[in-house]
């Protein structure tokens, strides 16, 4: 039976103020620790995936980051979100270029 992704109030912050790869995501697991969805841990496993991973996605209107990390670190599959009111350093450099049509 697969499991279901929460998604909780707790894990999404619209007046979120870091602008940088490394406080955004420990931001965001920050919230995820507080709700007992991930180990303390999870911080510097998420962050060091995503020195080696970079998950940004560039779609034609619209840039995205999906970090996520050891699902051993995960007591309860869940989604931490935050709207970006500018690019964030890093992440923004490492989402591919789109190219010309």
């Amino acid at each position: 039976m697969e499991e279901k992704i929460k998604i909780c109030r707790e894990c999404v912050d619209l007046n979120i103020m870091e602008n940088t790869e490394q406080t955004v995501l420990r931001h965001l697991t920050g919230l995820m620790t507080a709700q007992g969805f991930v180990q303390e841990v999870y911080a510097d496993k998420i962050c060091e995936r995503e020195r080696e991973y970079p998950t940004g996605l560039q779609f034609p209107n619209i840039a995205i980051a999906l970090p996520h990390g050891d699902s051993s670190y995960v007591e309860t599959s869940a989604i931490a979100k935050i709207p970006a009111t500018g690019p964030i350093p890093t992440i923004a450099t490492k989402i591919p270029k789109r190219r010309s049509q």
